[in-house]
């Protein structure tokens, strides 16, 4: 491929990168809002446990472990967040193992969460997980997968546009 038949440049992400990026950007709000709340919680409920055995000499062994699972769930929720938080900004700066990695993170906790949904059976829970979770996931999973969406990550993101407004300004 001689350099005038090479595609022209994309100096802003395109739409598939947007749409990855708008949804990660709402899961790490979610997941690090919930996870921010359950560890706080956790930590609340080992306290309160603890000042129930000191007050009554009652047996809190369960409620203590309950709240300690509840703990680390909330601080587990709050790294994933970070994880995907990290991911994000590497699909907006072109990199392509952050393309890698937000795909197959999208595709797993799409399917984890459609699997859920129908090992508990609600239909409720069915009705608000598809629509607003699983199908949002999946569509940023295949939207970082389209031609333009490779395109992005095969110039490295934001190279071209660097290379063009930054390299005038080095030859004054």
């Amino acid at each position: 491929m001689t350099p005038h038949d090479a595609p022209e440049p994309l100096y802003e992400p395109p739409a598939g990168v947007k749409i990855a990026q708008t949804v990660a950007f709402l899961q790490v709000a979610g997941l690090f809002g919930i996870g921010v709340t359950l560890s706080t919680v956790g930590s609340l409920g080992t306290w309160l446990t603890r000042l129930l055995q000191f007050l009554t000499d009652a047996d809190v062994e369960t409620l203590k472990t309950d709240a300690f699972a509840i703990q680390v769930t909330g601080w587990t929720l709050v790294a994933a967040s970070v994880t995907i938080g990290v991911t994000t900004w590497g699909i907006g700066a072109g990199k392509r193992w952050a393309q890698v990695v937000m795909v197959v993170l999208e595709s797993a906790l799409g399917a984890a969460a459609a699997i859920v949904t129908a090992v508990v059976g609600s239909s409720t829970l069915a009705f608000l997980t598809v629509p607003f979770a699983v199908l949002p996931m999946l569509a940023a999973a295949a939207a970082l997968l389209t031609g333009s969406s490779n395109r992005w990550f095969a110039q490295r993101g934001w190279d071209p546009w660097y290379r063009r407004y930054y390299s005038r300004r080095r030859r004054r």
